[in-house]
C-alpha cells in the first residue's frame, strides 16, 4: 500500500516535472517571439499571483541557463528589440534570483549543477551578452541598469561599459617592419568596418582643422564665392562641385594609401555622393552642404533623407558623414522659430545622427561642422578706424567755431587769420591725435619771455 502511493507521488511529480519543462519550452519561444505581450501578460500575472509569477520566472531562467546562455548573443545581434528584451529579462531575473541567496560552491570539488545553479548563470551571462552587441544602443542599455543598480553591480557595470569603448575603439600593434617607410607601417590599410568609419573621420577633423587653423588655409576658397548673383538650385549645385572636389582632394591627401577616395558618376536617381571613401567592399559617403544656401530643414531633409536613406541603405554602405560648411556668419530659423547660430545648427543635426545610430546599430553617421569664415584683418580694422577718425574730426579750428578738413579751397575765417600774421600751424585742431602736445609747445614758447 505504502509503495502503491508512493510510485503516485512519483508520478504525479514526473508530471509535474514535464508540465514545467513545457512551460519554460513555451515562455521561451514566446519571450523571444514576442516580448511585447510577454511584459504586458507578466506584469498583470505578477500583481495577480506573485508567488507564481516569481516561480515561473525562476523555472524561465533556469531552463535559459542550462545552455550557458549560448542563446542570448544571438538575441542581442536582433538590433534595438532584442537588446531592450534582454534589458528587461536582466531585471526580472535579478529579481527573483537575488546574489544574496546564491550557493556557494567549494573550489575543486565535483558537483552537479541544479536549477538555482542554472539560473545563476543565466543572470551572470545577460550583461556579458548586452555587450557583446557592440553597438551605441547597447551601450545605453547598460548605462539604464548601471543608473538602477546597487553600489558592487554598477562598479561592474561601469567596468562593462569602459571595456565595451576599449574594444570598439582599439587598434591592433603593427609590426614596425619597413624602418625607412615607418609612416606605411604604422598606418596600414584598413580593412574592418569600425576601423575603417574611425580613419575617415579622423583624417576629415584633419581636414577641418586644416581648413580652421593652418598656415596655408584654403578657407578664403570656401567663403570667397558670392551666392547672391546665383539664379537657380542647378547653378548653385554646380558651384558646390567645385567645394566637393577640393574638399576630396584634401581627404585623399590625407588618407594615403589606406583607403580610395573618388567622386561618382551620377546615380540612375539622378544624384550622386559628394564624395566616395572606399577601401575592399566598404564605403563610406561625404556629403557636403554650403551654409549659405541651406535652412535648418533643408539640411534635416538632406542628412535624413538624402544621406542616410539614399546613400546609407546598402549592408555595405553604413558609414556617413555629413558636412556643413559655415562660409559667412548667420543665423537661422530653429525650433519654436527662435534664431540660432552655427553651434546650435550642428547640436540639432548631431542628435538627429544619433537617433538614427539608435534606431539600427550598423549605421556609423557623423555630423562634422568646417567654421571657413573669414578672418578679421587687424590692418583693416585699423585703417578703417583711422578714416572714420578723419572724416569725423576736422584738421583745423578757431574759438568761434569755424572749422576746416584741411582740404580744398581755404575758407575765409582762414584767409583772415593768415592775414592777421596767425601762422596756418597755429589754427591746428587740438582734438586731432597728435596736435594737442604740439599746440602746447607753441604756447609755451610764446608765453616765454625772451631775454
Amino acid at each position: 500500500m505504502a509503495q502503491k502511493a508512493r510510485q503516485e507521488i512519483e508520478k504525479r511529480v514526473h508530471e509535474l516535472k514535464r508540465r514545467r519543462s513545457n512551460a519554460a519550452v513555451w515562455g521561451c519561444f514566446w519571450l523571444w517571439t514576442y516580448p511585447g505581450t510577454f511584459r504586458q501578460r507578466w506584469d498583470v500575472w505578477r500583481l495577480e499571483n506573485p508567488c507564481a509569477a516569481d516561480a515561473f520566472m525562476f523555472t524561465l531562467a533556469a531552463h535559459l541557463g542550462e545552455d550557458c546562455g549560448a542563446r542570448l548573443k544571438q538575441v542581442a545581434e536582433k538590433g534595438s528589440i532584442g537588446l531592450n528584451t534582454l534589458k528587461i529579462l536582466y531585471e526580472w531575473v535579478h529579481s527573483v534570483v537575488r546574489e544574496e541567496d546564491d550557493i556557494k560552491r567549494e573550489d575543486g570539488r565535483v558537483y552537479s549543477p541544479g536549477d538555482r545553479d542554472h539560473a545563476q548563470g543565466l543572470r551572470d551571462a545577460l550583461i556579458p551578452a548586452i555587450s557583446h552587441a557592440k553597438s551605441e544602443h547597447a551601450y545605453e542599455v547598460l548605462d539604464e541598469l548601471r543608473q538602477r543598480a546597487a553600489a558592487p553591480n554598477a562598479k561592474y557595470l561601469r567596468h562593462v561599459q569602459f571595456m565595451m569603448r576599449e574594444e570598439q575603439y582599439a587598434k591592433k600593434p603593427v609590426a614596425q617592419a619597413d624602418y625607412p617607410e615607418f609612416e606605411r607601417s604604422f598606418a596600414p590599410r584598413v580593412s574592418d568596418y569600425m576601423s575603417f568609419a574611425m580613419a575617415v573621420e579622423t583624417d576629415l577633423l584633419a581636414v577641418k582643422s586644416q581648413i580652421e587653423t593652418g598656415d596655408f588655409s584654403l578657407r578664403r576658397f570656401f567663403n570667397s564665392l558670392n551666392f547672391n548673383h546665383i539664379k537657380t538650385a542647378n547653378d548653385g549645385l554646380a558651384l558646390e562641385e567645385d567645394f566637393q572636389a577640393l574638399l576630396g582632394s584634401e581627404l585623399n591627401h590625407a588618407a594615403g594609401s589606406r583607403y580610395v577616395v573618388t567622386l561618382e558618376p551620377i546615380l540612375p536617381e539622378g544624384t550622386r555622393r559628394d564624395v566616395l571613401c572606399q577601401t575592399g567592399s566598404l564605403r563610406a559617403t561625404v556629403e557636403l552642404k554650403m551654409s549659405l544656401r541651406w535652412t535648418l530643414g533643408d539640411l534635416i531633409e538632406a542628412l535624413e533623407k538624402q544621406l542616410a536613406g539614399q546613400y546609407m541603405r546598402a549592408p555595405n554602405s553604413k558609414i556617413g558623414f555629413f558636412v556643413v560648411v559655415l562660409q559667412k556668419q548667420r543665423e537661422w530659423v530653429g525650433p519654436d522659430d527662435k534664431r540660432i547660430g552655427f553651434d546650435e545648427l550642428l547640436g540639432i543635426l548631431k542628435s538627429k545622427a544619433r537617433e538614427k545610430e539608435k534606431t539600427d546599430n550598423s549605421v556609423y553617421l557623423r555630423v562634422i561642422g568646417i567654421d571657413a569664415t573669414p578672418k578679421e584683418d587687424f590692418r583693416s580694422a585699423r585703417s578703417s578706424s583711422e578714416a572714420v577718425t578723419d572724416a569725423a574730426t576736422p584738421k583745423y579750428a578757431d574759438d568761434a567755431g569755424n572749422t576746416w578738413s584741411g582740404r580744398g579751397r581755404q575758407p575765409k575765417w582762414v584767409k583772415d587769420a593768415v592775414r592777421s600774421g596767425k601762422l596756418l600751424n597755429e589754427l591746428l585742431n587740438s582734438k586731432v591725435p597728435g596736435v594737442e602736445p604740439i599746440a602746447k609747445l607753441r604756447n609755451q614758447l610764446r608765453n616765454e619771455k625772451l631775454p
